[in-house]
């Protein structure tokens, strides 16, 4: 993609965001420098590597997302991925998200494949503490994968005894889920399917994976380098937009709502 891609506002903070992640008419503070200033400490800390994979989530709309202000800064919380690889077996997940304004805190264990997408093995559980001060402030699930029958596999859920089906995967395609693809996308040779499970409770399928092509911050931001991007999406699914640095780590994750950024 060209520079015609692109959107640019002037003034002190001036900066030039592609399409899929500018929400800079949409936010204040300002989206676009804190994007930057988050990407380029997270590069400046690329040589821990082998710690968790940790972003930044930026809304995309600013509305009521904080009370009171100006607000220092427009970060409302975190995705954490950690990941655990024993030789000749599965990978071990471990996923925390916070989101600091509702007060939700949700952690997610599950076992993947060690093989090109990740795909879900085994059985996964889900623990969620919200400031909701009622009985609603925990919520654990169980889930898995049923076994095949004439309509597909079963996606089951556990929940306080209760056991609840969120859908029937075809078994086509690969299962796996969004904080897989931080690890699979780089390595994206073309067009695919798969199926994807949000939140390990949500089926999507079938969910396409197109790349986009490359795109390159424009001069005030060269030493950010080019991003290879691209787009999943599908029935259930809006668009969502990986983009992948020169070091081959996924750098931006931009969906309809919220924005992740490397940290």
């Amino acid at each position: 993609m060209d520079e015609s891609a692109m959107s640019t506002t002037d003034g002190a903070a001036a900066r030039t965001l592609h399409w899929s992640f500018d929400q800079v008419d949409s936010n204040q503070p300002d989206f676009g420098t804190e994007l930057i200033a988050i990407l380029r400490a997270g590069r400046n800390r690329a040589a821990a590597a082998g710690g968790p994979a940790l972003y930044r989530v930026l809304p995309n709309y600013w509305r009521g997302y904080r009370h009171g202000e100006p607000a220092a800064a427009l970060a409302n919380g975190s995705i954490e991925v950690s990941t655990v690889t024993t030789p000749g077996g599965p990978i071990e997940y471990r996923v925390t998200s916070r989101n600091d304004t509702s007060g939700e805190h949700a952690t997610y264990s599950f076992r993947a494949r060690d093989d090109r997408w990740r795909a879900i093995s085994g059985d996964w559980r889900i623990d969620v503490d919200n400031s909701s001060g009622d009985q609603y402030r925990h919520y654990q699930a169980a889930g898995g994968v049923a076994e095949e029958d004439a309509g597909g596999r079963a996606i089951v859920l556990s929940v306080n005894g209760a056991r609840i089906e969120v859908g029937k995967w075809s078994g086509s395609v690969p299962l796996t889920t969004p904080w897989a693809l931080l690890d699979t996308i780089p390595g994206l040779e073309g067009r695919c399917d798969i199926a994807l499970l949000e939140d390990l409770e949500r089926l999507r399928e079938p969910v396409r994976v197109v790349p986009i092509g490359d795109w390159r911050w424009p001069p005030s931001h060269a030493d950010l380098g080019t991003l290879s991007g691209c787009c999943v999406h599908g029935p259930g699914l809006l668009p969502t937009y990986y983009w992948v640095d020169n070091a081959g780590t996924v750098a931006i994750v931009s969906g309809l709502f919220q924005t992740w950024v490397r940290a």
